[in-house]
């Protein structure tokens, strides 16, 4: 099982993806049910969930390569995680550094992407996001075929399809890093797909899609 594993430490360079359903038990709506609307009291008044706090022992044991999050809350830095830890791929509220749709993502955001997952990443979980968005939605495409793949979700089959699988599209923001044809997205040297392939035959060796929610699933980790 994934999470004996996690247990036992077989994991030692482990990148965390974070979406909006991890801080959903913290009060802050998804952004589908918030319609747009960030309502910035309930943000500064949340408090990081199991879910953040999972992240925060994985840096403590020394297992955590880096989180990337979608996420605007900053709920993984309340744990106590450094700044250098976490890369918040839409900006923050609290740097006034939102990315909202069609702006550009920041250079620097794309050059630490490269960099971290250029080398070893044994464990990606994912959780809480569809992965509809790009190029967030490349990310756990980027790791070798030897890393171990794991989607968390309440509803997992949301991220199984996304607007790249069946028409050709082209990005707005981020054009230098753009193969205008079938869906692919460059980083650095490499060309990455921004499909998805959780429910399907795919390069990865070991895949576990998690249907739950977050934080009853990280409290079967018994650290």
């Amino acid at each position: 099982m994934l999470s004996t594993g996690i247990l036992n430490g077989d994991f030692k360079n482990i990148i965390v993806l974070t979406g909006a359903g991890i801080s959903t038990n913290a009060g802050i709506p998804d952004y589908r049910t918030m319609k747009g609307n960030v309502n910035v009291e309930i943000i500064k008044n949340a408090k990081p969930t199991s879910g953040h706090i999972f992240c925060k022992v994985l840096y403590d044991k020394g297992w955590l390569k880096r989180i990337y999050t979608q996420n605007i809350d900053g709920l993984h830095q309340k744990t106590g995680l450094p700044e250098d830890m976490v890369v918040e791929y839409h900006g923050s509220i609290y740097k006034n550094n939102v990315i909202m749709y069609n702006n550009s993502i920041s250079q620097d955001v794309i050059n630490q992407t490269i960099e971290d997952f250029t080398d070893n990443v044994d464990l990606i979980p994912v959780m809480g996001t569809s992965l509809q968005v790009a190029p967030f939605c490349a990310l756990p495409n980027l790791v070798n075929k030897d890393c171990v793949r794991a989607l968390i979700d309440k509803n997992p089959e949301n991220a199984y399809i996304n607007g790249f699988h069946n028409k050709k599209q082209i990005l707005n923001g981020i054009d230098s890093n753009i193969l205008r044809q079938k869906s692919y997205i460059k980083f650095g040297k490499r060309f990455v797909t921004l499909r998805q392939f959780w429910n399907r035959k795919c390069k990865w060796k070991q895949q576990y899609i998690i249907k739950s929610d977050i934080d009853t699933w990280v409290n079967t980790i018994n650290f």
